[in-house]
C-alpha cells in the first residue's frame, strides 16, 4: 500500500494506457513502468490496454501497486561489449545496453536513477537512458 500517502492524481480520458498514465506522475518511468501494476476493481491495465477496455468509470480511481522487492536495480558490465540493467528481486534483464565495441568494465547508475554511464576499453563513454536504453551521448578520446 502507500500506507495513506496520494502518489498522484489526475483525470484520464478513456483511450489512456499504462504507460500514458505513469508517464504523467513526476519521476516515474523507465524500470518503474515494468515493475508497477494500475488495478481498478478485479481488472489490470497492462501493455496497450485501455481505461476503456477494463470498463473504468469516469471519476472512478486506480490503484497503483508495486512490490520494492522489483525496485532495486542492479547494473552489470560484461566482457561481451554490453551492460545489463537486473531487477535484484526478479533476477530479470531489464535492459541490454548495446553499442560499445570493446568489453565494457565500468557501469554507474546517475544520482537520480535516471540514466547509467558506462565506460569501455573502445575509448568510450556513453550515458544511456535507463527508460529506453538509447544512447543519450558518447564521449570519447579517454585512453585506456
Amino acid at each position: 500500500t502507500l500506507a495513506g500517502q496520494e502518489l498522484a492524481s489526475m483525470t484520464a480520458d478513456g483511450a489512456s494506457t499504462k504507460r500514458d498514465i505513469c508517464l504523467r506522475i513526476p519521476g516515474f518511468s523507465g524500470p518503474l513502468l515494468r515493475v508497477a501494476r494500475l488495478l481498478y476493481r478485479s481488472a489490470e491495465l497492462c501493455g496497450e490496454a485501455t481505461l476503456d477496455a477494463i470498463g473504468f468509470e469516469d471519476g472512478a480511481c486506480l490503484q497503483l501497486v508495486f512490490d520494492s522487492r522489483w525496485l532495486a536495480l542492479v547494473a552489470t558490465a560484461s566482457e561481451d561489449c554490453t551492460a545489463k540493467i537486473w531487477s535484484l528481486g526478479s533476477g530479470e534483464c531489464l535492459l541490454t545496453l548495446e553499442g560499445h565495441r570493446d568489453v565494457v568494465r565500468c557501469v554507474t547508475f546517475s544520482p537520480n536513477n535516471m540514466h547509467v554511464a558506462t565506460a569501455s576499453f573502445d575509448g568510450m563513454a556513453k550515458v544511456w537512458s535507463i527508460e529506453s536504453g538509447e544512447c543519450l551521448r558518447t564521449l570519447e578520446g579517454h585512453s585506456v
